[in-house]
Order: C-alpha cells, then structure tokens, then sequence
C-alpha cells in the first residue's frame, strides 16, 4: 500500500510532467505561429497590404503563447503566494485564472484555421491556392510533386500542413529533402533537393543510382548518367562512395576506368574502356593506383597491348600480354 509520502511525490512527479508537457506544446505553437508570421510578412512586403489584418492577429496569438510561457512574473507571483499558507485562496485564484487563460488560448489557437479563414471570407480576401511553383528540379519527372500537391488546390493556404506535404514529397525517389513556403495570397512554393548520383550499382542483373551516402535512388534509365562508372559486386553498396572519391583524386586514371568489380568483400578489381584488367590489391590500394600512374607516364603502360595487370601480391606486378591464355576475372 502508498504511504502518505508516496501519493504525494506520485502526484507531484504527475504535476511536474503535465506541467513539462504543457511548456513543450506552448513552445512549438510558438513555433508555428512564427512560421507563419514571417511567411505573412514576406507577403505583406510583396505588396499583399491586404493581410495586414491577418498578421495582426497572429501577432496577438504569439505574444498570447509568448505570455503563457515560463517567466513574466507570473510563476514567481503564484510562487510566492503558494510559499505562504495565508494565501492560499489569493493561490487558488491566479492558479484558475492562469488555467483559464490557457484554456482560452488553446482554444483559440486550435480554432484559428476557422476563425482566419471565415475572417478571410468576410473581408472577400481570397487566400485559396491556385498556383504551384516547383524549384530545384533536374532529374525528377515534375509530375510526382504535381500529383500531390493538386488535392490542395481550392484549399486555404491557412489550413495547409506544409510538414505534412513535405513528408510526401520527401518520400518520393528522387528527393532528398524539400522545402516549402506559402506566397500569399494564392501560391504555394515547393523548392526541391535532389540526390546526387555519384555511380551505378550492378547487382543480380539490375542496375541502380547510387548516391554518396550508399543510397539506392532508382533504378537506371539506360539513356542517362552514361559518364558515371558502373561498380558491381553483392557486397559492394557500402564501398562504393570510398572507391569512386579515391579514383577522383586520379582525374587522369579515372577517365580511363569503365567499371569495377568489388571482390569476396576484399579488395577491388578495375577494368579500363580498352578492356584492361587491373587487380588491385586489398590494402594499401591509393598507392597502387599512384604506381600505375607513374608507369604509365614513364613507359605508357596502359595504351599497350595487355590484358592484366595484377598487383594483388605486395612485392611485384604481373603483367599478362593480350593474346596469352590466363584465367582473369573480368566485369
């Protein structure tokens, strides 16, 4: 059975998370409200004075949120009061009085999508959308971000989540993250960031983007992204972006490179756009790359008739001539 002592610390640990849950929801209101505020403002400097009234009243309702939250001689009058037993009705009183305050705002605040709105209407100011513009688009078929964003039109740019329909669009293959931002009075700004594919990855017979996070964008459309290097392998996803920023501090060896073959999850097998192999070795690979490099200046090695080049063992490079018979691995 709770002693005495345990209801009251239960009750006091349940009072102080109300009270934490209630400074947490004041917070993001304000939040928001700010948002919006300066999303007006942009609005009202444009040229819309016609919304002048509608950030007035958002004025109000944050300087209201602002008000409620902790400080502002509110909860150290009512801490002083509570600390002295004689006032506990003067207590009681400004404990009500704040909790009908907050009750009002919230209220208000939950209830002002219909109150701007039907302001809106009243004054005959026409804040429904009916234009999209999309930014930031260069590989996404514009179409995806147009299909969501048209169930909004005809609907108030007030009552418009816009971290819902960022969601949405987020989700989309192409997009990366996405930005949004309400031009009054009818137009709805959708700012796009791409992934950036940095190679195709060839696995089990498809081909995919690969971004330099390891991501899997899309799948391939075979009439694009012909300058990327293609690299293959079952375990060679999470390798990919260390391979392909290692190669491009070659500039002069990367553009010779057509593909690479990631192997038993070890080491790096790179074929050349005139079908030479090159066996990388598992450790120790920029300085292999750096030792091709140097042969290729002093003797032109790889402009020569070869097949191979295996440089897997740490104390010598085989070379196999075109035209002689060896088992090699190629891409």
């Amino acid at each position: 059975m709770m002693t005495g002592f345990g209801q009251g610390q239960a009750l006091f640990e349940t009072e102080e998370e109300t009270s934490e849950q209630i400074v947490q929801q004041n917070s993001d209101w304000q939040k928001q409200v700010k948002e919006e505020l300066s999303t007006v403002a942009r609005s009202i400097q444009d040229g819309s004075i016609s919304f002048i009234f509608y950030f007035l009243f958002l004025c109000f309702v944050y300087g209201a949120l602002h008000a409620l939250g902790p400080g502002h001689g509110k909860f150290i009058v009512s801490a002083y009061y509570l600390a002295h037993p004689g006032s506990k009705l003067k207590a009681s009183i400004i404990a009500v009085s704040i909790l009908i305050l907050v009750y009002s705002m919230t209220t208000l605040y939950k209830n002002s999508e219909d109150i701007i709105s039907s302001s809106m209407e009243y004054i005959n100011l026409d804040v429904k959308l009916k234009n999209v513009k999309i930014l930031g688009i260069e590989n996404l078929e514009a179409s995806e971000v147009v299909n969501i964003v048209s169930e909004l039109r005809g609907i108030s740019l007030t009552s418009i989540d816009l971290k819902k329909i960022s969601s949405e669009i987020n989700n989309i293959d192409w997009v990366k993250k996405s930005e949004l931002r309400k031009i009054y009075p009818s137009t709805l700004e959708v700012k796009v960031y791409e992934h950036n594919p940095i190679a195709i990855w060839y696995n089990e017979g498809n081909k995919f983007l690969v971004d330099r996070d390891s991501k899997i964008i899309t799948e391939l459309n075979p009439n694009k992204f012909t300058n990327l290097k293609v690299v293959a392998g079952p375990n060679a996803l999470e390798d990919i972006p260390v391979i392909i920023a290692m190669i491009k501090n070659y500039p002069e060896f990367e553009k010779k490179i057509k593909s690479l073959l990631r192997v038993g999850d070890r080491r790096w097998t790179i074929r050349l756009h005139n079908g030479i192999t090159i066996h990388l070795p598992e450790k120790n690979v920029a300085n292999a790359i750096e030792e091709i490099e140097d042969l290729d200046r002093e003797y032109s090695l790889l402009s020569r008739y070869i097949e191979i080049i295996d440089m897997r063992l740490p104390d010598r490079i085989d070379i196999l001539p075109s035209g002689v018979t060896m088992n090699s691995s190629k891409i």
